[in-house]
């Protein structure tokens, strides 16, 4: 408040740092840091775009310049207090209605702001309150409900959550580096096996989001909560890390570290260091961590490719897949020696075949051998372990050496999230479903966020027939991944206890075509509605032949057409379609299932010990 009141004081005047130190933080000893991170969060609270502001704008190496129009309150009518007070309009949001789950534009059309004193302004402030306790009202809706499980769950000393680092430079263009360092931290501090460590999906759930450290620190189960920031200047970059205790909202420590540029990469071990000293943990554990490349442009790219796979592992075109091959290429160019850059590439090059992208035999050499430099590279490396563990899972369906890099993952980092779920698959497709289950679960117990955890529980449940379970399983992974594709699965469910007009409705909400369509399919054909089905059967076909061939095959045991269910399973078997993996469990091919055809594609699958 004092910062906006500031501003709004000198409005259309640059306001250096220096002054805003001396008149908002007057008496008290602070770095700039306090500054930048009191900006942005000020930004976040107005909804302004730091590139294309509208009430705050940088002044490169000046400082801050308010750039809303400033009047009294009480010259502008637009601004009453009833008005402020009074429920949203149509017209403040350019006539549309206003989407429940979001915070909306607190500010008048005309983008002023009013100094008729300090209860005008406690008057603005306490609007922007109101919204973002509606905002964190609905966060605390999760925590009590879909976080419930980590949240009432014994919380340990010992226990931290890493949160995505903020990047303060001018043009924001160290975010890679920022999240990256995030994933550093993380994958150093999960070494240790007497701290507990969110994994970093559950990290990653809060970048953006308007929660405090109180109801992070609930969700997550966590004692402490380490946060930081990013700001590069010239040839230095400036990294602030700060530790505080969930429960008083104390700092147990903050330092800031000063690095060049080109020597920056050791960092992530400082912090780690520091934080662990705080925790009385050992250290031990992560001193033999794979160090990171000394090449910085190598280093870059690869963090560069972790950034763009974030937004893969929720759906990516094939552009954006292929820009993530080329960025660990050039990781690679640059530094041939650095393990985790090969392994991630091994992961990036199954994800394109995996997606139907490129077909599994123009890749499968090259990612074995990605795989295999990494783990030559670093035998000791968990990610290179993973990373060949997918390659036989997912291109050679070899169930028992998957099986094998995966264990020794867990050896050498139990705290490891991914490795967990992904043993589970290989046990649902060997049909031990309780097991995989556990495994899951051990998996959603170390990244409570994860939402593929939530969707993979609740297609066991469904194979198990706990149709209750499922659906409240898919729509917590729908509310953890509000773009997550769960219509069909849901309504596949209650297709199978028989409610046939709820599962209609819920296909007809489906926004992706393939799921949609092969959902109407399914549905009209339950219904008895033959023509509807074949033609939307007929349609998936014609647009969807490349990247559906099992749910088409899915389709025509459901209908009992056991050729042509066949011919489509050996289709996606030549695809190298990841969900032939299930066919031991899937709910649809029961109707095949006595077909000798049938034991002679497990055969082909591995999947008949």
């Amino acid at each position: 408040m004092r910062l906006l009141l500031c501003l709004a004081e000198h409005a259309g005047q640059v306001v250096s740092i220096d002054q805003l130190l001396e008149e908002v933080w007057s008496g008290v000893i602070v770095t700039p840091d306090s500054v930048y991170q009191a900006v942005a969060s000020l930004r976040r609270v107005l909804g302004d775009d730091r590139r294309n502001p509208t009430y705050i704008a940088t002044v490169p190496r000046l400082g801050y310049r308010m750039v809303a129009a400033v009047a009294p309150c009480a010259d502008d009518p637009t601004i009453s207090a009833d008005r402020l007070l009074g429920p949203p309009t149509a017209s403040d949001h350019g006539g549309t209605e206003l989407d429940s789950h979001r915070v909306p534009d607190v500010a008048p059309p005309r983008r002023k702001i009013g100094l008729a004193g300090i209860a005008a302004a406690a008057l603005l402030v306490s609007v922007v309150a109101y919204l973002i306790i509606a905002n964190l009202n609905h966060a605390r809706f999760e925590v009590s409900g879909r976080f419930r499980s980590a949240s009432l769950a014994p919380r340990p000393e010992k226990s931290i959550a890493v949160l995505p680092f903020i990047d303060l430079t001018e043009e924001m263009q160290q975010q890679y580096f920022a999240d990256g360092m995030t994933e550093e931290l993380i994958a150093a501090l999960t070494k240790i096996p007497s701290l507990r460590v969110p994994a970093r999906t559950s990290s990653f759930y809060f970048k953006g989001k308007q929660a405090t450290i109180r109801e992070i620190a609930d969700a997550l189960g966590v004692a402490y909560v380490l946060e930081g920031s990013v700001r590069k200047s010239k040839d230095t970059l400036r990294i602030t890390a700060q530790l505080i205790r969930s429960d008083t909202g104390y700092h147990v420590w903050s330092k800031t570290y000063d690095r060049p540029v080109d020597n920056i990469l050791m960092v992530q071990n400082d912090i780690a260091a520091e934080v662990t000293t705080s925790l009385q943990a050992s250290l031990d554990d992560i001193r033999g961590a794979t160090p990171p490349a000394e090449n910085t442009p190598a280093y870059a790219a690869y963090f560069q490719a972790r950034a763009m796979g974030r937004g893969a592992e929720t759906g990516a075109t094939m552009a954006q897949q292929q820009a993530i091959v080329d960025y660990l290429h050039q990781s690679i160019g640059l530094d041939p020696g650095y393990a985790p850059a090969w392994a991630e590439l091994a992961r990036a090059l199954v994800h394109q075949s995996d997606s139907q992208f490129v077909l599994a035999e123009n890749i499968r050499d090259e990612a074995q051998s990605a795989a295999g430099t990494a783990l030559r590279l670093d035998p000791n490396l968990p990610a290179a372990h993973l990373a060949m563990g997918i390659v036989e899972q997912y291109l050679g369906w070899d169930w028992m050496g998957a099986e094998r890099e995966y264990r020794r993952v867990m050896e050498l980092e139990p705290g490891f999230a991914d490795v967990y779920w992904f043993l589970g698959t290989v046990k649902m497709s060997e049909g031990n479903l309780e097991e995989a289950r556990t495994l899951i679960l051990r998996s959603i117990s170390l990244d409570p966020l994860d939402a593929r955890n939530y969707g993979w529980i609740g297609f066991l449940d469904y194979s198990l027939g706990r149709f209750s379970e499922a659906k409240n399983n898919y729509r917590k992974a729908q509310e953890l991944s509000p773009t997550a594709h769960l219509a069909g699965p849901i309504s596949e469910v209650q297709l199978a206890e028989g409610q046939f007009t709820a599962s209609l409705e819920t296909i007809q909400r489906e926004t992706d075509d393939s799921a949609r369509t092969s959902g109407l399919a399914l549905v009209h054909f339950a219904l008895g509605q033959k023509e509807d089905a074949d033609r939307e059967l007929t349609s998936l076909k014609s647009r969807h032949a490349n990247d559906s061939a099992f749910r088409i095959a899915e389709l025509h045991a459901y209908r009992g057409e056991i050729d042509q269910a066949f011919e489509w399973l050996d289709r996606a078997a030549l695809q190298r379609d990841s969900s032939c993996m299930y066919v031991k469990i899937d709910p649809l091919l029961k109707n095949i299932r006595a077909d000798a055809r049938y034991h002679a594609f497990l055969n082909r699958m591995k999947l008949t010990h």
